[in-house]
């Protein structure tokens, strides 16, 4: 049998009739009560799309708890006055200077 005779016979088949009830099997199993769903449903939705509102979420959640920024009590230098005796001295070493 060569391709002419393949394409005529492909061309001649008729695909069979799908059963009345298909349509009303394939919805009877997605149809699940209300309630059901909440506790057995998915949704689909792309993988960045998820991120991004991960992302979202959880700006939002730390720009809500975070305190807000304390006011300055006092601002330039009024008050300022120099250190009399500037001695420095290193923590952790067994070397101190005095």
């Amino acid at each position: 049998m060569n391709d002419q005779e393949m394409n005529e016979i492909l061309h001649e088949w008729k695909a069979p009739e799908a059963p009345t009830d298909l349509e009303a099997r394939v919805w009877a199993k997605r149809r699940a009560p209300g309630w059901r769903w909440w506790l057995t449903g998915s949704i689909r939705i792309p993988v960045p799309a998820f991120v991004l509102a991960v992302i979202v979420l959880a700006a939002l959640f730390f720009a809500v708890r975070r305190p807000p920024p304390k006011a300055a009590t006092q601002t330039g230098l009024a008050g300022f006055q120099p250190v009399k005796e500037f001695a420095p001295r290193i923590v952790g070493s067994k070397y101190e200077v005095h």
